[in-house]
């Protein structure tokens, strides 16, 4: 099972849906981890501490929603 986040939308939002220390509490699960490259800067999180516990760091936002399980988002996104 693959858990993704993407970066958040909303003008001025500046939280994002998963957090280094949640993403390694779902990783014993047997679950992959990924997040959309740049999403937690604006919370003070960047790419290299999502890296550093093994999420997977995604470019393409197309790309990972098309190959997540289940996404996770502050917001819900804009029809």
């Amino acid at each position: 099972m693959r858990i993704s986040a993407p970066a958040e939308t909303a003008p001025g939002e500046t939280r994002v849906a998963l957090v280094p220390r949640s993403a390694t509490q779902l990783q014993p699960t047997g679950a992959t981890v990924a997040i959309q490259a740049g999403a937690g800067n604006a919370a003070g999180l960047p790419d290299a501490a999502y890296r550093e516990v093994g999420v997977e760091i995604i470019a393409d936002r197309a790309a990972l929603l098309g190959d997540s399980d289940i996404v996770v988002a502050v917001r819900r996104p804009h029809a």
